[in-house]
């Protein structure tokens, strides 16, 4: 799907509401996604977040997306592998946490530094609230997100 950039910034700016109040995290090398509509009710389950984790043990590599439909709105990788260069020149060091944002012409091919709104980019648990904070999901402290895998099933303890 092709949305100007006026679009894509509505869309994300539009106030959601996740659809689980359960979110379950992925298992290494796995991903998830979760269901989120708009409160403004243009149409129901327009967004999809998606959460996606490296199969290596360093539980800090992670991208977590804001879809609609399928295209990605928003995307933060927590640890970029390799140097980002973007349109204008501008480049993102490797292992660098950023975000790509939706451009019509770029797609998501810029990257971003990590705006201040995001505390921890080293925490998968904070950083899932901030990104969906930042997303403008406006249930986030209602969310339950256990920790799975193992033995070692905790509930998120960054509420």
């Amino acid at each position: 799907m092709n949305l100007t950039n006026d679009e894509a910034e509505f869309l994300s700016n539009l106030q959601k509401m996740m659809r689980e109040q359960t979110l379950r995290v992925p298992s290494r090398g796995e991903k998830e996604r979760y269901p989120a509509s708009d409160l403004e009710n243009l149409r129901e389950f327009i967004f999809a977040m998606q959460v996606a984790r490296s199969k290596n043990e360093d539980r800090r590599n992670a991208s977590y997306l804001l879809l609609y439909e399928n295209t990605p709105l928003l995307r933060l990788d927590t640890d970029g592998q390799r140097l980002h260069t973007n349109a204008d020149g501008t480049t993102i060091p490797p292992h660098t946490p950023h975000i790509h944002i939706y451009d019509e012409h770029e797609r998501d091919h810029n990257a971003y530094l990590l705006p201040d709104a995001f505390i921890d980019p080293l925490d998968f648990f904070q950083t899932l609230r901030d990104f969906l904070t930042y997303a403008k999901v406006i249930d986030v402290d209602k969310l339950r997100i256990p920790r799975q895998g193992g033995l070692d099933f905790n509930e998120d303890i960054h509420r």
